[in-house]
């Protein structure tokens, strides 16, 4: 029995530094980017867009997620 992928959804997570914690471990708040095309998704242009407002957040951004959802059936 053979399974079929089909992506549903594409979301990038900005993960924004808000500093440490006691151990030295860096703590995130994420920000979402809002809904985004799974098939016209492009991840040069994800990174350009979180260039562009990074100076408008009150934090740096430490890392940019993707996160994708995908349905699985059977073929």
């Amino acid at each position: 029995m053979a399974a079929t992928v089909t992506p549903t959804k594409v979301a990038v997570n900005l993960k924004l530094d808000a500093g440490t914690t006691a151990s030295g471990d860096v703590k995130t708040v994420n920000v979402g980017l809002g809904k985004l095309s799974v098939q016209s998704f492009n991840a040069d242009k994800a990174l350009a867009i979180a260039n562009l407002i990074e100076p408008c957040l009150s934090k740096s951004i430490y890392i940019l997620e993707k996160v994708e959802t995908s349905r699985i059936d059977e073929e």
